[in-house]
């Protein structure tokens, strides 16, 4: 795979039947899925902030709304300010120049 590219799981395989968190719900119904965030989280190896943007986007139509879109937001920027102080492992190191080429 090319540097810089990673592959991205979107589905888990079937989880060990000796771990059980999976198997019980605590909080309302509108968690259940078919891949449970945690699971895309670990599969995935997202960080912190990755893992609550995640979150967010992904449960705003069911749960908390336009609400849930900007708090992913505030995840984002303060990713952002994180990412342009060298204070997140990236392969694509930022420089002041990168974000004109990427826009």
């Amino acid at each position: 795979m090319p540097r810089g590219v990673r592959r991205v799981v979107t589905s888990v395989m079937t989880p060990d039947p000796r771990l059980e968190a999976n198997n019980r719900q605590v909080g309302g119904e509108h968690y259940r899925t078919d891949i449970q965030h945690w699971d895309y989280v670990a599969a995935n190896n997202l960080d912190y902030f990755q893992g609550q943007i995640t979150k967010y986007v992904t449960r705003w139509k069911k749960k908390g709304g336009i609400k849930d879109l900007e708090k992913a937001r505030h995840f984002l920027d303060k990713y952002i300010e994180l990412a342009k102080h060298g204070q997140v492992k990236s392969d694509m190191p930022y420089t002041p120049d990168s974000e004109e080429s990427n826009e």
